[in-house]
């Protein structure tokens, strides 16, 4: 049943990652979501229904369009498998729960965002907010499902603590962070505290920790100046994905440390 699950899971997310490269194209440049999808971005011409899954589209056509015979993106292929993964880690964490599915469409989130960002260094209020839409209704739902409130609760607090303490890192260094980044941080908060409040801590923490680390190395190796930007969303979408998959001995060693 597990494994049932986890491959389903697996395969939803390498469909979702092709769904995912469309939003990312367009959604942030406002440009209609009219079919065809998939084109060549070289010819323009449209490819066969392989397309929808990258993965099978490339292995097909050799990483070449069959018509101009350009060489193909591994952008696509990259948020495909990205997705796939992100899925398939959400069954094994959460399995046969109401909760996967959040996770899911969160972790979703987190690929397209950071595609986003990264390219355009922007985080699209068009990709958080039906996020937190869906969240507001999934949560509660799977909360009284399990008979528990604690961690709706704790998602609460996660999320009001994270967005409170991103608003005023906001306020005092506006060109440092931008707002984008804390409406992010209360989904953030959220998931990272329906598993507990220390993941809040935890999950931030390693994204701090990895986003310094990568501005260091911009720094001695790529010549980058110290007031360099770098985009925070795709650190907050690591740290944070690190916390909810594998940060649960790290909260333990951190809660044995604290007290």
């Amino acid at each position: 049943m597990r494994l049932a699950l986890e491959g389903g899971c697996f395969l939803a997310g390498l469909f979702a990652g092709s769904v995912l490269d469309v939003l990312v194209q367009r959604v942030p440049r406002k440009e209609p979501l009219e079919r065809p999808w998939f084109v060549c971005p070289a010819c323009d011409s449209v490819p066969s229904l392989l397309a929808a899954v990258p993965v099978l589209w490339w292995a097909a056509s050799q990483g070449r369009c069959r018509r101009c015979r350009q060489r193909l993106s591994l952008r696509r292929l990259g948020l495909e498998a990205a997705a796939g993964a992100v899925f398939a880690l959400s069954a094994i964490r959460f399995g046969p729960d109401l909760v996967l599915l959040a996770y899911c469409v969160f972790a979703a989130m987190l690929v397209a965002v950071t595609a986003v960002d990264i390219d355009m260094r922007i985080v699209p209020l068009r990709f958080v907010y039906p996020v937190l839409a869906m969240t507001i209704l999934v949560l509660p739902l799977a909360s009284l499902l399990d008979g528990s409130v604690a961690p709706l609760e704790r998602a609460a607090i996660g999320g009001a603590s994270a967005f409170g303490f991103f608003f005023v890192v906001h306020f005092i260094y506006p060109d440092g962070l931008g707002f984008g980044d804390v409406r992010l941080s209360l989904l953030l908060g959220v998931y990272l505290g329906w598993l507990g409040e220390a993941y809040v801590f935890v999950g931030l923490a390693l994204s701090f920790v990895l986003a310094a680390a990568v501005g260091l190395w911009l720094v001695l190796f790529r010549g980058r100046g110290r007031r360099s930007s770098i985009p925070l969303a795709p650190f907050l979408a690591a740290g944070s994905l690190i916390a909810i998959f594998w940060g649960a001995p790290i909260v333990q060693f951190w809660l044995r440390a604290s007290g």
